[in-house]
């Protein structure tokens, strides 16, 4: 997804409309997100659609023509607008997204800050130990570890930068997806528990 929004923003004509889309959809989410994990974490949680929101605006502040120190300050308070809303990946999230961004054209640097966050990230999991079963949490950052390493070999090998040949559906696809998704894990959890 954060590959996407980087990628998107190149592609797109109107990164206005994009943003008011992602926000949008963020906002229309956010119900069925709170259907999920209310009973986990309460009220105070976002969902990720909100931090590819606030994403695609960092990579929106630091193309602006305005000084550096100002862009780094915009993209800072995306970053902290992550955080107040306790949106799902949070710093990360915004972080993956402007340095694919950034560093799209220099693949090794890419692989090289892509692999810095992803190791920053596992090992912050580890201030789970005492709380969560050991097992399960190494199993747990194994997953992700795996996981992040596959999704960036596909987007960096499989992936040549030329539409598919349904571009219009895989979009609203993806815009569709999360909210959906969500309502179905929360039907079949209402299932489960019955």
């Amino acid at each position: 997804m954060f590959f996407f929004i980087a990628d998107g923003y190149k592609y797109t004509r109107d990164r206005k409309k994009y943003a008011l889309r992602l926000l949008i959809f963020a906002c229309l989410t956010q119900p069925f997100d709170w259907l999920i994990f209310k009973p986990i974490y309460g009220w105070w949680t976002s969902n990720v659609i909100f931090t590819l929101f606030f994403g695609l605006l960092s990579i929106i502040a630091w193309e602006s023509r305005f000084a550096p120190w100002k862009r780094i300050l915009l993209v800072v308070l995306c970053v902290c607008a992550t955080v107040l809303i306790y949106s799902d990946w949070m710093i990360f999230g915004v972080l993956f997204i402007l340095f694919l961004h950034i560093f799209r054209d220099r693949p090794r640097t890419r692989a090289i800050v892509y692999s810095v966050l992803i190791t920053v990230h596992t090992l912050l999991n580890l201030s789970s130990l005492g709380k969560v079963q050991t097992s399960k949490l190494i199993l747990y950052m194994f997953v992700m570890l795996a996981a992040f390493i596959a999704a960036y070999c596909c987007m960096t090998i499989f992936y040549n930068g030329k539409k598919g040949r349904h571009p219009v559906f895989a979009k609203w696809f993806f815009y569709v997806f999360y909210p959906v998704h969500y309502f179905i894990i929360f039907i079949a959890g209402t299932g489960l528990y019955k």
